[in-house]
């Protein structure tokens, strides 16, 4: 039973470790997708119009100091596991003091979010609201608990309401104040009041057609507002004797509510509502976003946020009647990138199209009218006109992204688009190949009698060109009559092929599962050049002759990267900062590479990517990190890096798939620094092991496969 349950608890510290995302500051990759995070975003605060900060899932808080053109991630110390992974609500008396209340801990900074203290660790809430009236005195609704403080966090007083659900709160002066929430026997929106700073109060059921009021804003003593899982506000002008239902126009569920007046005020949820006369009339905010918001924020009259799932930030300039997206790229799989010059470059990101002007800085959606499915494929012709596919349709823009309109293919299964000249272009799938030399407006399909999946076509003049498939019959598939037929090239291998790329006729690449072969006779012979490659190669790009580039990985759990400079003869692999797959490359030149893949994830180098990492590095982490061991999976050997952030005893320890420990790696005081040790498995059989880190309070669990 023991070894079942270390077993299960192996399992549950690698899943977290794989949302762990410390380690970009570690390499010479610079993360531009998704920024300023992938995930859900909770609550958001404006303490002036420059200085905001934000909180979400897996104890995100971000924070902005110029007007939210930029958010960088401040470190909160709270973990990362089920302890304490969500934070649901922040208050800031200025831009220094602040609080946080996480799933079991509430917390406190004086300077800005650089350090945090621990003020409470029996607080436990599904989801609640923390709010300050003065630096001494605070409330916070959590579960079934209204909790307050008198002395900035200290001490917190608790009171507990066994029928009640809460879920905000509002507090017109250290007196009056009300919280929302639901009555958990009639299932019904509750309101409490108080009078006397919390020492009392009286609740009154509100039926307003849904379950549960998650948002309360008071504009003064007499009228406030409230609404939740349901597309109806309420409101009362008598200090909350009454309440009477509006309509408010909001699609089917309202998460946040905020009034700067009486009479204006926005809620989100679904989607945006406005009103400007006390809620007599709700006006629907046309938004081409379809993510959830959370939380609606005003910094005065005309500057308003907006912050929700996925990561999403939005902005008005003009009190909430347009607004924009000021996140950046996607949290969709990117799926591949193309990029025109140093500046301009596009990304399908599985059901969007997303564009950056200014070299990966920003990236913004292009693709409201495209809503057909996945998108696996892009390319451009020239600065304005481009193609995007997926599974039987083409998209093309000649407008430079802004607008698409649909090209009937017949052509199942697109996975990659190539165009020789404006005119001249080729599509692959299941199957076969779809050729247009009428830039796209008709398709011509062509059979290669093969059934297998085609996933990467290239030519290399207008006659000339191949394609590698997987599946049953993985296959190198070459056309010299402008892809009317195709034979098949003998690899000299049995596997699955999926990128292939050319530098001249003669010279170019393919990449299997964990090989590289390479072809000098225009692909009449190939050779296997590498072999045992970390699992699985996705794509290969060169930049010339000598230098290029390999991406993959295996979904979230561990990222392949490669680098050559010699035309591929010994392949480096590098750290570009991630532990998720990655599907496409875009390469500039030699030095500067954009890659992406899941999660929305896009990395930029300029340096050609070199990472430096070995037991005598100088360089201090920022953060503690385990890498995944490289090569994955090995025979017999591999190698486990990890770094850390001070002076402290480390132990690393192997465990086999039942919880046996296998061999301590290390057992001794590290210096501060990046660290590797070797694994040989030359004595266990092939199978799934585990290796722990322990490192002060630092625990990080990844797993590793042996094949033999």
């Amino acid at each position: 039973m023991k070894k079942i349950i270390f077993v299960l608890l192996i399992i549950s510290a690698f899943n977290c470790s794989l949302f762990n995302t410390k380690s970009y500051s570690q390499s010479n990759w610079i993360l531009q997708s998704p920024l300023p995070t992938r995930y859900n975003i909770n609550d958001v605060i404006f303490v002036n119009q420059y200085t905001g900060y934000a909180c979400g899932t897996l104890v995100s808080v971000i924070k902005t100091t110029n007007g939210g053109i930029n958010w960088f991630t401040l470190n909160t110390g709270l973990p990362t596991n089920n302890d304490g992974a969500i934070i649901y609500s922040l208050f800031f008396n200025d831009v220094s003091t602040g609080y946080i209340a996480s799933s079991r801990r509430i917390i406190k900074t004086t300077n800005g979010g650089e350090n945090w203290t621990i003020l409470d660790t029996g607080f436990f809430a599904v989801r609640g609201e923390i709010k300050f009236i003065d630096y001494n005195t605070g409330f916070i609704t959590s579960s079934n608990n209204i909790r307050k403080t008198t002395n900035g966090g200290i001490n917190w007083t608790n009171q507990i309401f066994t029928n009640y659900y809460f879920y905000a709160c509002s507090f017109i002066n250290s007196s009056t104040g009300y919280v929302s929430g639901c009555d958990l026997n009639d299932i019904k929106g509750v309101i409490g009041k108080t009078t006397n700073g919390g020492i009392n109060w009286n609740f009154k059921i509100v039926d307003f057609g849904g379950f549960q009021l998650q948002s309360i804003c008071f504009v003064n003593e007499n009228t406030g507002y409230a609404a939740g899982d349901w597309i109806y506000v309420v409101k009362t002008t008598n200090s909350g004797l009454n309440w009477t239902i509006q309509l408010a126009n909001c699609g089917s569920n309202i998460n946040s509510i905020y009034f700067i007046n009486s009479q204006t005020g926005i809620v989100v949820g679904d989607v945006i509502s406005k009103t400007t006369n006390g809620g007599i009339n709700w006006l629907y905010i046309e938004s081409s976003q379809t993510r959830e918001l959370n939380s609606v924020f005003s910094v005065d009259s005309t500057l308003w946020y907006a912050v929700g799932n996925n990561g999403l930030i939005m902005k008005s300039e003009n009190g909430g009647g347009n607004w924009i997206v000021t996140s950046s790229g996607s949290t969709e799989e990117i799926t591949s990138l193309f990029f025109l010059n140093n500046n301009t470059g596009y990304s399908s990101a599985s059901t969007e199209i997303i564009k950056t002007t200014n070299g990966g800085i920003n990236w913004f959606s292009l693709t409201p009218n495209i809503n057909v499915g996945v998108v696996n494929s892009i390319f451009f012709t020239n600065d304005s006109t481009g193609y995007t596919g997926g599974n039987g349709y083409i998209f093309k823009t000649t407008t430079y992204g802004n607008n698409w309109l649909y090209q009937q293919i017949n052509q199942e299964g697109l996975s990659s688009i190539y165009f020789v000249n404006n005119n001249i272009g080729y599509a692959c799938g299941s199957n076969s190949i779809s050729k247009t030399t009428d830039a796209g407006n008709t398709w011509i399909q062509y059979n290669t009698g093969l059934i297998t999946t085609l996933n990467s076509i290239y030519f290399v003049n207008e006659n000339t060109g191949f394609t590698v498939g997987s599946g049953f019959n993985g296959c190198i598939l070459k056309t010299t009559n402008g892809g009317i037929n195709w034979t098949q090239k003998n690899p000299g291998i049995v596997d699955g092929f999926f990128s292939i790329d050319f530098i001249n006729a003669s010279t170019g690449y393919v990449v299997s599962y964990d090989k590289v072969l390479k072809t000098t006779n225009g692909g009449d012979n190939w050779f296997v050049q590498n072999s045992g490659m970390a699992f699985q190669l996705l794509c290969i790009k060169f930049a010339n002759e000598n230098t290029g580039y390999i991406c993959g990985g295996y979904v979230d759990v561990n990222t392949s990267f490669y680098k050559t400079t010699n035309a591929g003869i010994n392949w480096i692999q590098l750290n570009p900062g991630t532990n998720k797959q990655l599907n496409s490359l875009a390469i500039i030149n030699a030095d500067t590479v954009y890659t992406g893949g899941y999660f929305g994830t896009i990395l930029k180098t300029t340096n050609g990517g070199t990472v430096w990492i070995n037991n005598n590095e100088t360089i201090i982490p920022k953060n503690y990190y385990l890498y995944q061991n490289y090569p994955n999976p090995f025979n017999p050997g591999t190698t486990i890096k990890y770094a850390l952030t001070k002076n402290e005893f480390v132990t690393i320890k192997i465990y086999d798939i039942v919880g046996r420990e296998i061999i301590q790696l290390v057992n001794e005081f590290k210096q501060a620094g990046y660290h590797s040790v070797n694994f040989d498995g030359s004595n266990l059989a092939s199978g799934v092991y585990f290796y722990r880190i322990q490192s002060g309070d630092f625990v990080r669990v990844k797993r590793m496969m042996l094949i033999k």
